[in-house]
Order: structure tokens, then C-alpha cells, then sequence
């Protein structure tokens, strides 16, 4: 099966919710600093990145298209 990189950048973050709405099993926000964190995500430069499979995709693809400050990409 094909896996995807999704990289979340931090940084760009406001705590909206919307992919805690999306995924409530995988995001979360910091009671520390209000940002999203991710679930068996790993740190990556300057980003958290979260393994997908390609059963995944077409739903992580959506979240990248809803987050209004463009926090996260899918490396194909």
C-alpha cells in the first residue's frame, strides 16, 4: 500500500479546530500553545509530519483544502 507524508506546519496554526472536527481520533490542540498537534506524528525540520496511506488520501486532501491558513500539504 502507498503512504503519503502529510507535513503540518505549526507555525501557521490559529487553533480553529477545523481538522479536530475532521479527525477528532488523530488532532488535537496544545494546552500550551493553542496549536494543532497530531497523533504519532514525528518532527521533521521545521514540521510535524503524519504517515498516510493511500485508503487515507482523498479525506486528508479535503482537510488541506478546508484549513483556512494552509497548515498542512501531502507530499505525493
Amino acid at each position: 500500500m502507498k503512504k503519503y507524508k502529510l507535513y503540518i506546519d505549526r507555525n501557521k496554526c490559529i487553533g480553529c479546530n477545523t481538522c479536530v472536527a475532521m479527525f477528532p481520533e488523530i488532532f488535537d490542540i496544545d494546552d500550551n500553545d493553542g496549536l494543532i498537534r497530531a497523533e504519532n506524528s514525528r518532527a521533521e525540520k521545521y514540521y510535524d509530519v503524519l504517515e498516510i496511506d493511500e485508503n487515507q488520501l482523498e479525506e486528508f486532501e479535503e482537510l488541506v483544502r478546508r484549513c483556512p491558513t494552509q497548515v498542512f500539504r501531502i507530499n505525493k
